[in-house]
């Protein structure tokens, strides 16, 4: 049983004065997360990235499809605060004559005559009972700030960093901060760490001390909503390399949102890749196929043969990516980029692929109905109607410019 499963989720905002439709940030979306894993988010602003994040945070309801946490429902395992729960009431007011209430002004406040109190509402659970009985999922589900410089405002670094192991733990101050410094030099922070105010540290030293504290609880997953965005190369590698670490040896599962598809390539397990609220790809990286050992074929002599490996298929959305991320680290020239014909938007609707109008093979079935999901092999699957041999010719054609590409640089360095 997967540890994090979503199936078939929905998430809609109210229509406003700019909208007057709706806005459906997620529609039917589903992924999973086992035990052990690093599973990585991919895709542009907009696309429903956060939305999803915040669902699982606990912090936006959702009004069609499943969340599981351990065989769980969410909504069981996050219940319901006070806000917007509360049955409004109407207190009976009391209406005094204007000469009264003059009169009434000139007496001392011991002498005035109060007003007959209102007998106690019976009301939900305070939002702090809730909280209490939510902490249990908060235990094992720890979330990384995409900007921890926001998210410690007001708050000292020795209380942000011992905060779980007092909350969760019930650990003693002594012994949180015992286990806090033990891990500074871990995760390259100084040794006076704690007794630093957050304006006195880097953005990539504080959001490795937001990893830290997380992970000193030891969850069972953990939410990782664009965590490297602001940080420099050093800070991003020394972050992704310890949560890859903790996932190979304790078995902790991440869940890793980011536009960096080559990150996600180098550190995540499985990758799914989301557009406009949908998820339109899921596949494992070649990186982590190779690690897998693959048992030799037999022939009727005895003798091993060996097989040509499968070609690679990707969706066209995931094609695009792929272009922006070999253009972004100069493997591929500016004059090879294919800009998108159409900007990306949640507003689209559920009879029609998501992608048709900034697909460049998209044909007339894309217009009529929605994508099947074709399961090329139990690692991959892809929202698409074209068939697989013509996916992989356009995968093949992008790796070929990049063989091109790294061949012409080549030349050059060698004259």
């Amino acid at each position: 049983m997967p540890l994090l499963q979503v199936c078939d989720l929905s998430v809609s905002f109210a229509p406003t004065q700019a909208h007057h439709a709706p806005l459906h940030a997620l529609r039917h979306c589903s992924l999973q997360v086992e035990a052990g894993q690093m599973v990585g988010l991919i895709g542009e602003s907009g696309c429903g990235k956060t939305t999803l994040n915040h669902v699982l945070e606990g912090m936006l309801p959702y009004s069609q499809g499943q969340v599981l946490f351990n065989g769980k429902e969410l909504r069981s395992l996050l219940p319901q605060t006070s806000k917007g729960s509360v049955t409004a009431t109407t207190p009976t007011t009391h209406t005094t004559a204007p000469l009264q209430r003059k009169l009434s002004s000139l007496l001392p406040q011991w002498l005035r005559p109060q007003p007959p109190q209102a007998p106690p509402q019976h009301s939900a659970p305070s939002e702090h009972t809730s909280l209490l009985q939510a902490r249990p999922y908060y235990a094992l589900v720890q979330s990384i700030p995409q900007d921890p410089r926001a998210a410690s405002a007001g708050c000292s670094l020795e209380r942000l960093a011992l905060a779980p192991l007092l909350n969760f733990q019930h650990y003693s101050s002594k012994q949180a901060r015992a286990v806090i410094t033990e891990e500074l030099a871990a995760m390259e922070l100084p040794e006076d760490m704690l007794s630093r105010a957050p304006t006195e540290v880097s953005n990539g030293q504080l959001q490795r001390l937001f990893i830290l504290k997380s992970l000193a609880i030891k969850p069972q997953l953990l939410l990782c909503d664009e965590i490297t965005s602001a940080l420099d190369p050093h800070s991003a590698q020394l972050c992704l390399e310890r949560l890859r670490h903790e996932v190979t040896s304790s078995g902790l599962s991440v869940l890793y949102i980011t536009h960096d598809l080559g990150l996600a390539l180098q550190y995540c397990d499985v990758i799914y890749v989301m557009f406009k609220g949908t998820v339109v790809e899921r596949f494992v990286p070649q990186a982590r196929l190779q690690q897998k050992p693959q048992p030799p074929l037999h022939s009727t002599a005895g003798t091993a043969t060996v097989t040509a490996p499968a070609p690679v298929v990707h969706h066209p959305y995931t094609q695009q990516l792929r272009q922006a991320q070999l253009t972004m680290a100069g493997e591929l020239s500016l004059d090879q980029w294919q800009a998108p014909q159409a900007l990306s938007c949640p507003r689209s609707s559920d009879e029609l692929c998501p992608f048709v109008l900034r697909c460049p093979l998209g044909t007339e079935m894309c217009l009529q109905q929605k994508p099947p999901c074709q399961k090329l092999s139990a690692e991959q699957m892809v929202f698409c109607h074209l068939p697989p041999a013509q996916l992989a010719v356009a995968t093949a054609a992008l790796e070929q410019s990049k063989a091109q590409a790294e061949a012409a640089t080549d030349g050059k360095d060698v004259t």
